[in-house]
């Protein structure tokens, strides 16, 4: 439902002039889509979407970055703990959030991952070296915040 909802705001948004969220709600329920204003604030926020005098705008992000954000927030909600050994690194998340957490990793084109595997709660990811297992670590951490 929420992908749906938002997919349908992005196409209003393409087709015409909404200045206020209430515009935008009533168009939404329109599509046949009843929303709260917490709820669309919270789509407003997700979508990136910016705010002028014209009314609201398509995100100035691109989709790329968009997806970036995504993974990152995966991470950031799934992921426990990050350790490397060698040309290793472990990624330990929340039960059964580990293959989502390996798909955010692989998204993301990491320099340093020659590949990995994703588990229930774990994802092993190779790297070249130790160094890079190192790097990857750190990148990673900075990454959850």
């Amino acid at each position: 439902m929420k992908r749906s909802r938002q997919k349908a705001i992005l196409t209003l948004l393409s087709q015409r002039r909404i200045t206020t969220q209430k515009q935008l709600c009533d168009a939404l329920l329109e599509q046949g889509f009843r929303v709260t204003q917490a709820t669309l604030s919270r789509d407003i926020a997700e979508l990136g979407l910016t705010k002028s005098e014209n009314g609201y705008g398509l995100p100035r992000v691109s989709t790329n970055e968009m997806a970036d954000a995504k993974s990152i927030k995966i991470l950031s909600e799934a992921v426990r703990e990050v350790d490397c050994a060698e040309n290793i690194v472990v990624v330990k998340a929340l039960t059964g959030m580990g293959s989502a957490a390996g798909a955010a990793i692989d998204h993301l084109h990491l320099p340093e991952v020659v590949g990995s595997v994703a588990g229930d709660d774990t994802v092993i990811i190779v790297v070249r070296s130790a160094e890079a297992a190192m790097v990857l670590r750190e990148r990673l951490l900075e990454l959850l915040g």
